[in-house]
């Protein structure tokens, strides 16, 4: 009977020991999922930095807000998540063109074409190299 009493311990200890470790496997499957989501793609420089106008402006640094530097160095290093509502808003309260067709070259590598397209539209916007 004894014996019989450790048999069901050990099972018992052994199933709850099973069930731990697959629980932590679960556990610790679901978390690295999350991080085996692919970063943005980035553009190939040869044909990103055609669209760097700020760059080849012969014009001394001291002339751009740092706003207009930090968005633009920004969608500079293809973080267009973040340099997009940055550039929106050098558009919005400033008028600044270049932010503008920076916010088109940005829609166009995110693959959204028709709102691209709608920003190169713009008159100011003509004189400027346009990928569509």
């Amino acid at each position: 009977m004894k014996e019989q009493k450790n048999k069901k311990n050990f099972f018992k200890m052994t199933l709850g020991f099973l069930v731990g470790i697959a629980i932590f496997g679960l556990i610790s499957n679901l978390s690295t999922d999350k991080k085996k989501e692919e970063p943005p793609k980035q553009v190939d420089a040869a044909i990103f930095d055609q669209y760097l106008v700020h760059t080849k402006i012969k014009s001394n640094k001291d002339s751009k807000t740092k706003e207009q530097l930090e968005a633009y160095e920004l969608y500079a290093q293809q973080d267009f998540d973040q340099a997009m509502p940055l550039l929106q808003k050098l558009y919005d309260e400033q008028k600044d063109y270049l932010a503008y067709y920076y916010l088109g070259i940005c829609y166009y590598f995110k693959g959204d074409i028709p709102m691209a397209t709608k920003i190169f539209k713009h008159p100011r916007l003509q004189f400027y190299l346009q990928p569509i």
